[in-house]
């Protein structure tokens, strides 16, 4: 992890494969690897992989971060084309979210994406 932390992986892939290593014994280090992943796209003419979102939710669900379960549910819906938001206002609801502020959050991070200019820091993403 060292090493990924400094930069050493020059794909995203690289980051994705030490994230599914990840997540069952350090599902932070895991978010970490994702966050990477998707800043690292910056740097490289792939296509987005947006398998990345989805795992960055199913990940916040099960750390009960609901508020970030929430963003990446939206950005998930966004890529995926998917206007069903029954699991949005479900955690909303349920956990008494504040929508306008993840709702924001969410777009920032999807044009942060989009633009290929995705920093987790820059985004204070870790705020959540």
């Amino acid at each position: 992890m060292a090493a990924a932390k400094q930069g050493v992986f020059s794909e995203p892939k690289y980051y994705i494969d030490l994230a599914s290593i990840l997540i069952a014994d350090d599902p932070l280090a895991a978010r970490d690897a994702l966050f990477m992943a998707l800043s690292q796209y910056g740097n490289v003419e792939q296509e987005i992989d947006g398998h990345i979102t989805g795992m960055l939710m199913t990940l916040s669900m099960d750390i009960e971060n609901y508020r970030m379960a929430y963003v990446w549910t939206k950005v998930t819906n966004h890529f995926a084309d998917s206007s069903d938001n029954s699991q949005l206002v479900a955690l909303s609801s349920q956990y008494s979210l504040p929508v306008d502020i993840l709702d924001r959050l969410a777009d920032d991070i999807t044009g942060a994406i989009e633009s290929r200019e995705f920093d987790a820091r820059a985004l204070k993403i870790e705020r959540l």
